[in-house]
């Protein structure tokens, strides 16, 4: 076990994560905590429920969960409440020591949160939300559009801006956020294969 003095008290943010939905930046989260906990580190990981059968809290591989309901994860209101209901949770347990985005949606409603405002955060960029959502909604255009991107754009770069440290998994990557946000060229460090 780490000394009191150098172990951490992490707060993981992302929308989902591995084992309540499997994918590439879910699993990636997951193992990343785990290896922080078994480092001697504390996390406590803020995740939306993808099914009602999941419990609110829960510890998994050391790793706690603190999910927020299906329902209120589908509301910028609802994933704000949920999120800053959950942060006082926390902080009743263990004042955090910084703040791990690895989803921008989730990790821009936390800046909202005041008690992590004077929090350091790291942001891991696992893709762009921007690219996603483009593919995503390819053949749409018109004004709505243009603003939904837009305001992904704007809390992407919120977070990108808020954070000490941007984290990589690959130099492509890098270079693919040295293209949407050229004006952010310190801080970023490339970590292969994210763990």
């Amino acid at each position: 076990m780490r000394p009191a003095s150098d172990r951490l008290s992490i707060l993981s943010l992302q929308y989902y994560s591995f084992p309540d939905e499997v994918g590439g930046a879910w699993k990636v989260t997951y193992e990343l905590n785990r290896r922080l906990v078994r480092r001697g580190h504390e996390v406590f990981l803020i995740t939306c429920k993808p099914g009602h059968h999941l419990v609110d809290y829960e510890t998994v591989d050391g790793i706690f969960y603190e999910r927020i309901g299906v329902r209120a994860s589908k509301s910028f209101l609802g994933l704000w409440r949920g999120i800053r209901k959950r942060v006082g949770s926390i902080f009743t347990r263990s004042p955090v020591n910084l703040v791990h985005i690895h989803n921008p949606l989730v990790g821009f409603i936390a800046l909202l949160v005041f008690r992590l405002w004077s929090v350091p955060r790291i942001y891991h960029f696992h893709s762009c939300w921007y690219d996603e959502e483009k593919i995503n909604r390819q053949g749409e255009s018109g004004l709505l559009f243009f603003l939904s991107l837009n305001l992904i754009r704007l809390m992407e770069w919120t977070c990108y801006l808020s954070a000490k440290k941007i984290l990589f998994l690959s130099e492509y990557s890098r270079r693919r956020f040295l293209d949407y946000c050229p004006w952010r060229k310190t801080g970023l460090e490339v970590i292969p294969g994210g763990v």
